[in-house]
């Protein structure tokens, strides 16, 4: 181990890299989260890649690191390219409800561990973690380096964990928020109305004031400092490559951030836990090389078969909560139209044109996700508000792909494990998303876009209280 002439214990800290990944150090790499490591593959069905590569000498200390921990199953988190440099480590997993990615990565022969709901699990004599699932089947990473906290939200929203993270974070006179800082575009936004006309979806802002979002949610959650993290991607298929309008430079995460309820950390840099200072590692942005959707092996000409159309169909059929909201889901392929008979409102459905190939596998897989955040598959909704009013994404990714619960049945059983294992917090977080995504609804479909953004920032600044 080595000391400087203080007697301090040197390399002991995190750097951020790439798209969600943090490196923790005690004295050598100790443990990564969300390493993607930014293949050509990319990640989205080729459709995402990193806005700022992790230098290869940073990728050396990933690889070396004897643990990993994945937060969720997204690919610029859990990415197949990246994942076999892993095989020899030992990978370390939020406790989801369904289990699917641990009984995955066990059937590849992956040396598995699933963390304990809310207990601290020590890594070394200086570092130890403490993991959060939430219903969402994302995941909270706290980390103890030293006597200084890193609270990875990532990309997630913590939902019904807040009082609980508050209660762990207090006792720590340094505390650091690494969470996702950007302008929306992290899940689809490549909407067209029925004339065909792009309709981008209101919350995607351009002047967005992120680092606004990001102090009002250091100040929700107690901690001394906050890190832009997470969303700092890039589109590289020429059919996504539209979406490069509204990525997020790290600068963006800066916009609008108050002092008063955190201190603003740089990204990409390396923070040491024994002196809290920050050193930048001078990585820059990159702009992308854009491949044709072919160099994925997508063709948009390319029409579904028969038997395909079944597996399509029958993979929405199951999910028996969308025939409680929409009475169709229409899919587009190769340049035939088929549409997905639900029982739900004969008025209410969503349209989905998409290539052939990346249809299949994101049905065959179960990770329609990965579609839904690609944005190069064009969506059009009829009769419905979002994906969310009334629950399309939430219900089809997270619940069924993920969760594996599909019946009735099911859903009502993974409810109950969340509500179980959060407690009344949960309920309560869950009655403030019903009363505002219901205030949310009328705005979107009475309001000008100027007073659906003033609403939306007013009841920001509430919520910072």
């Amino acid at each position: 181990m080595q000391w400087n002439e203080r007697g301090d214990h040197l390399l002991l800290g995190i750097k951020t890299l790439g798209n969600a990944t943090i490196l923790v150090y005690d004295e050598a790499p100790l443990l990564a989260t969300d390493p993607w490591l930014g293949e050509p593959e990319g990640a989205c069905l080729g459709s995402w890649g990193l806005l700022y590569p992790i230098p290869e000498s940073e990728q050396r200390e990933i690889l070396a690191a004897p643990w990993v921990w994945f937060s969720h199953g997204h690919s610029d988190h859990l990415n197949a390219a990246s994942l076999p440099h892993f095989r020899a480590r030992k990978i370390l997993l939020p406790d989801h409800v369904g289990g699917r990615i641990a009984r995955d990565l066990r059937e590849l022969g992956y040396d598995v561990r699933v963390l304990p709901h809310g207990e601290w699990v020590p890594l070394s004599k200086l570092v130890k973690i403490l993991c959060l699932g939430d219903a969402a089947q994302d995941a909270v990473l706290l980390i103890d380096i030293g006597g200084r906290l890193i609270v990875n939200v990532n990309d997630g929203f913590a939902r019904g964990l807040r009082p609980l993270l508050r209660r762990l974070i207090e006792p720590y006179p340094a505390s650091y928020l690494v969470k996702a800082a950007g302008l929306g575009v992290g899940d689809m936004i490549n909407f067209f109305d029925e004339e065909g006309r792009r309709a981008l979806p209101v919350h995607v802002d351009p002047d967005r004031l992120a680092g606004r979002d990001l102090s009002a949610t250091a100040r929700r959650f107690g901690v001394t400092h906050a890190m832009p993290f997470s969303f700092y991607h890039c589109y590289q298929r020429s059919d996504s490559a539209w979406a490069n309008d509204y990525v997020a430079d790290v600068a963006i995460a800066s916009r609008g951030f108050d002092s008063r309820f955190a201190e603003l950390v740089p990204p990409y840099g390396f923070l040491d836990c024994t002196s809290g200072e920050n050193t930048s590692l001078g990585i820059a942005r990159t702009e992308p090389t854009i491949r044709p959707p072919e160099a994925f092996g997508d063709s948009w000409s390319d029409p579904l078969e028969s038997g395909e159309w079944l597996e399509v169909a029958e993979y929405f059929q199951r999910k028996e909560m969308l025939h409680d909201h929409f009475g169709f889901i229409r899919v587009r392929a190769g340049g035939v139209e088929r549409s997905v008979d639900l029982r739900g409102p004969r008025d209410r459905g969503i349209s989905f044109e998409v290539p052939r190939a990346s249809l299949l596998a994101s049905v065959r897989h179960e990770t329609f996700d990965e579609l839904l955040m690609g944005n190069f598959m064009r969506t059009t909704l009829h009769g419905v508000e979002s994906l969310y009013r009334p629950d399309f994404s939430n219900t089809v990714g997270k619940v069924a792909d993920n969760g594996r619960a599909q019946t009735r049945e099911e859903v009502l059983r993974y409810r109950r494990a969340y509500d179980e294992r959060i407690g009344p917090d949960l309920a309560r977080a869950q009655m403030v998303e019903r009363i505002t995504g219901a205030l949310h609804g009328v705005l979107a479909r009475h309001a000008s876009r100027s007073l659906y953004l003033g609403a939306r920032n007013l009841h920001r600044r509430i919520r910072r209280w």
